[in-house]
């Protein structure tokens, strides 16, 4: 057994490995479970023939990264909702003086 597959076969562990080979939440709702294995496995064959020794340190900084970079986007929607109602908030306050 690769260190690969000992990864992929720990099942309680798949939404973050699937974070780790960064795939967001967004993207994983276009492929299939098979498909989405067989890129797992893809990946991490990848990193570990890139990573070598490193390897579990290069799937954790790359779980935060992709986590990261989904929170990132969470705060700058939830920033340009916040945006948004303020500037239509001040654009009905300076057309109510006209009517």
């Amino acid at each position: 057994m690769t260190e690969v597959s000992g990864l992929l076969d720990l099942k309680e562990y798949r939404e973050e490995l699937i974070a780790a080979a960064g795939f967001s939440d967004k993207s994983r709702n276009h492929l299939s479970p098979e498909e989405i294995d067989i890129e797992l496995r893809r990946v991490f064959e990848a990193v570990l023939q890139q990573a070598g020794a490193q390897f579990r340190e290069e799937v954790l900084y790359r779980y935060l990264l992709t986590k990261g970079d989904s929170l990132g986007g969470e705060m700058r929607n939830l920033t340009g909702a916040i945006a948004q109602s303020k500037l239509a908030g001040a654009i009905l306050n300076s057309t109510s003086r006209f009517f």
